[in-house]
């Protein structure tokens, strides 16, 4: 081989090596990373108990303080069915610790929910980079939990931008399990959220680009987009109370309670939400808001026992408030 054609080769392959510097192997994520990734799982039954029904998908976090980016089609809308929703999660792992996630916002649209953890930790988080600068034809990666798997990645590369609803088309091989999971661009940012595919045809997935989201408006857009001016636009309180007295022989005592949740100041109350973690024998519960958003009230019933049987009643809630700046 003459001296031209070394020099050529050793172009080429310098050439190469320098366009794929930046990139990120799609099987090689921080354990920082995978510890902002998260397992859910979401349990519905009718009231009575029965006609249970399981699904499993993957979500990951975008606040420190526990809230959740995920697929809304995996939160079942209790507004419009009967039925009691039991949604966990664990860390990084399906076999890990489980922890009960309340719901914040569900965008059936957009194909988004976002979901809060428990405020007792400082959790590690993954957050949105630009997608407007991957082109057809780049490689992508989603990790999530697929089927019956711990958590695994699945690469693919962009095919098309002209899914329905604005979703994006990947050859991913996206499973159940998998929706609400991260997607990542070679450089290692997350630019999407996996929403589906096609049992039958593994090279069609779909994801929601991070530019769409940003065009959700409201609550959707401040978090993700990481708005530090709307970091109260999400509030909570807690309800934690048990009705233990047993006033008659052969009756039940029922007792009335209210619990105020009062905005952050500058702020006012839009809506409310609220998320029971564990309830018994709970009647009338309800939410307003007064004072011109000031200020939430929530009111309940507890029934406890007789003497004879001497029950309890009891409410263990998370109350999420959806807040604004006040006219000024």
């Amino acid at each position: 081989m003459d001296r031209y054609n070394t020099l050529l080769i050793s172009f080429v392959v310098l050439i190469s090596l320098s366009a794929t510097a930046g990139a990120k192997d799609c099987y090689t994520i921080s354990e920082k990373d995978k510890d902002a990734i998260v397992y859910i799982e979401v349990t519905s039954a009718n009231l009575d108990g029965t006609d249970k029904h399981t699904i499993t998908g993957t979500g990951f976090i975008l606040k420190p303080d526990g809230y959740v980016a995920t697929a809304a089609h995996l939160i079942p809308d209790t507004n419009q069915t009967a039925r009691v929703v039991d949604i966990e999660a664990s860390i990084h792992s399906r076999y890990g610790h489980k922890l009960p996630l309340s719901v914040i916002v569900r965008n059936p649209y957009l194909d988004f929910a976002l979901l809060a953890l428990p405020t007792f930790n400082r959790w590690d988080t993954l957050a949105f980079t630009e997608s407007s600068t991957v082109q057809v034809g780049d490689s992508l990666c989603a990790w999530g939990f697929p089927k019956i798997s711990d958590l695994s990645p699945a690469p693919g590369i962009l095919s098309n931008k002209t899914g329905l609803n604005g979703k994006w088309q990947t050859t991913m091989p996206l499973n159940s399990g998998n929706s609400g999971g991260p997607v990542f661009n070679s450089q290692g940012g997350v630019i999407g959220i996996a929403s589906g595919g096609w049992d039958n045809a593994q090279q069609i997935s779909y994801i929601v680009p991070y530019d769409l989201l940003k065009l959700a408006g409201g609550i959707v857009t401040s978090f993700v987009q990481d708005d530090k001016s709307e970091k109260n636009l999400i509030k909570k309180c807690q309800i934690n109370e048990v009705l233990a007295r047993h006033d008659n022989l052969t009756s039940e005592t029922t007792k009335s309670f209210t619990k105020p949740c009062i905005a952050e100041p500058g702020y006012v109350i839009t809506s409310v939400q609220i998320n029971p973690t564990s309830q018994t024998r709970v009647g009338n519960l309800l939410s307003s808001i007064v004072e011109g958003g000031k200020k939430a009230i929530i009111s309940f019933d507890l029934t406890s026992g007789p003497q004879l049987d001497r029950y309890r009643g009891w409410l263990h809630a998370d109350v999420t408030l959806t807040q604004e700046k006040a006219p000024n």
